[in-house]
């Protein structure tokens, strides 16, 4: 099996478990975000974001992802020729 899709597997698998402890029953990606922005700001997230940056800061994982891979939205403008 791919190293890349076992990893995602994990990760997934991961995170399902993470949100059943929290009594969250999400399975649809739209349903996890929701999920996910409201543990956000309720602070439930706070401790893995310290460890994140934690580990970040002592170079023990590599992140946050280089620009060109992340997707940016940019504001439409407007079509004048209509």
């Amino acid at each position: 099996q791919n190293p890349g899709l076992k990893t995602g597997l994990v990760a997934e698998s991961n995170l399902i478990d993470f949100l059943n402890g929290q009594g969250i029953k999400a399975e649809a990606i739209g349903t996890v975000v929701k999920a996910l922005k409201g543990l956000h700001a309720q602070g439930k997230l706070n401790e893995h974001i310290m460890t994140n940056r934690h580990l970040q800061a002592n170079g023990l994982i590599i992140g946050p992802s280089p620009k060109a891979t992340v997707h940016e939205l940019h504001e439409k403008q407007p079509d004048h020729n209509r």
